[in-house]
């Protein structure tokens, strides 16, 4: 969301200015009128360097900021490469924030379908947000909040999904793939 700070900054102050895009306002500005589309473009446009955290991001920018665009994937914790997740689980595990944007009510309906397959699936999400006081009570569905250390659910699962509708870079499916959470659901 720093695109207009930015701008101001840059417009008050004279001084050089780097945006990083990772937020959902470059997505959204595609649904702009044509008016506000031109503004935006020609702000961003107007930016001493940008760094997109993904090929998309930097797809999303003008032809003319992606000029002084350069793609530079976040980087994520490793201390998950020695998380081992318990082979038999049912548990499916989730990190982030728990809204609509990521998906989170399509992984619940999803999960539904699942827990009618599998009774013994358990869904674990971890983060904060609107979703867990729209979803509580649900058969199933834990959300412990913000865990400090996400390795203590990652390993009491063996599976981890992640269906956002918009995210630039999940780092967080690199943290499950480094937790090892990749294994398929068995009967």
């Amino acid at each position: 969301m720093g695109v207009v700070p930015g701008h101001m900054f840059k417009k008050l102050r004279g001084g050089r200015v780097v945006l990083i895009t990772a937020d959902p306002l470059i997505w959204e500005m595609r649904s702009f009128s044509p008016y506000w589309r031109k503004r935006f473009d020609h702000i961003l446009e107007g930016f001493d360097g940008i760094i997109s955290v993904s090929r998309m991001m930097y797809g999303l920018l003008p032809k003319k900021a992606q000029r002084h665009a350069r793609v530079v994937h976040p980087s994520f914790e490793s201390d998950y490469f020695g998380v081992e997740p318990e082979p038999g689980s049912h548990g499916i595990a989730y990190i982030g924030a728990l809204d609509e944007r990521k998906g989170v009510d399509l992984s619940i309906e999803a999960f539904k379908r699942v827990r009618r397959a599998v009774p013994d699936a358990r869904f674990v999400l971890m983060g904060k947000g609107p979703m867990a006081d729209r979803y509580a009570g649900v058969e199933g569905v834990e959300f412990p909040g913000f865990v400090k250390d996400p390795a203590e659910h990652l390993r009491r699962c063996s599976l981890f999904l992640h269906m956002s509708r918009f995210d630039p870079y999940p780092v967080s499916v690199l943290e499950g793939m480094a937790a090892g959470s990749y294994r398929s659901f068995r009967r």
